[in-house]
């Protein structure tokens, strides 16, 4: 028996093969370009991971080593390749915002030092203390009755000498919302001591509130402030002249191949321990 073929046939066999490799090469590309694309996002993982180690391990280092010094430089590399470059800086000026421009908690509370520090970190008692009119700004927007209230105590004197009896201190409350200090008896915008609907705007914020001590309340050898937002938490700033430093800004950047992470932190000095405003200083014969 005799086969022949037909016209045209070694044509369509010819196109099937070339359409089953066009099927497989792409597929082989696809699956290629796949494993490539894997491999490079996990490098970028692997890296994006060591530097931000890196970042953090320089955050540790000025931690230990210069928190409470200025312009201070460090740099180091590790067996892997990665490295960090790290700056500290403190903030001068005469506007602060507390905590670093973090939320202070209701009822906690935070520290302002008007005692300058040295540079371990530590209370300089033989600094001069700080002298001046203080200004404290909060409130996110201009309805007063939707922001805190504030509890202020102003501690002064010299506790570098061997007898306490030159510490004083002193309260004050604040509340911009004038129903709401009907009942508690704060100082409000219209009382003599007033709250005053003044913005003062730092980067990045504008707060609406502010309430100064001055004339007889100005501040003379403050020790330090407690600010405590009531019935909600609060940024919070301040604004005098000459204001000590109230921290450090630590800037970090890990670097490892061309992946790099940044990280900045705020470093507060220590607070002393809510308690010790409430069954501490604050006794029947606090002024």
């Amino acid at each position: 028996m005799v086969f022949r073929k037909k016209i045209g046939e070694s044509g369509q066999t010819l196109l099937i093969v070339v359409l089953t490799m066009v099927v497989s090469l792409t597929i082989g590309l696809s699956v290629i370009s796949r494993s490539i694309t894997n491999v490079k996002t996990s490098t970028e993982e692997a890296n994006s991971a060591q530097a931000l180690a890196a970042a953090e391990a320089g955050i540790q280092r000025a931690a230990t080593s210069c928190v409470a010094q200025d312009n201070c430089n460090i740099a180091s590399s590790f067996n892997n390749q990665a490295e960090f470059s790290t700056r500290v800086t403190q903030a001068r000026t005469s506007s602060i915002p507390l905590n670093g421009g973090n939320i202070v908690p209701q009822d906690e509370g935070i520290d302002l030092w008007l005692m300058p520090h040295r540079t371990d970190g530590g209370l300089d008692t033989n600094a001069s203390r700080w002298s001046g009119d203080l200004t404290i700004h909060w409130g996110d927007t201009t309805t007063g009755c939707g922001e805190a209230a504030l509890e202020i105590i102003l501690i002064t004197g010299n506790p570098s000498t061997s007898t306490l009896s030159t510490i004083r201190s002193k309260k004050y409350t604040a509340d911009p919302c004038s129903p709401r200090a009907g009942g508690n008896g704060f100082d409000t915008i219209s009382s003599p001591r007033p709250v005053t609907a003044n913005p003062h705007t730092l980067p990045g914020k504008t707060f609406q509130f502010r309430y100064v001590l001055t004339g007889v309340d100005r501040v003379a050898d403050g020790v330090l402030v407690r600010i405590v937002p009531i019935y909600k938490n609060a940024n919070i700033a301040v604004s005098g002249t000459n204001l000590p430093t109230q921290g450090s800004i630590i800037t970090s950047t890990g670097t490892a191949s061309d992946v790099q992470r940044k990280l900045n932190v705020y470093a507060g000095y220590a607070i002393l321990p809510i308690e010790y405003f409430s069954y501490g200083i604050l006794s029947p014969k606090s002024q």
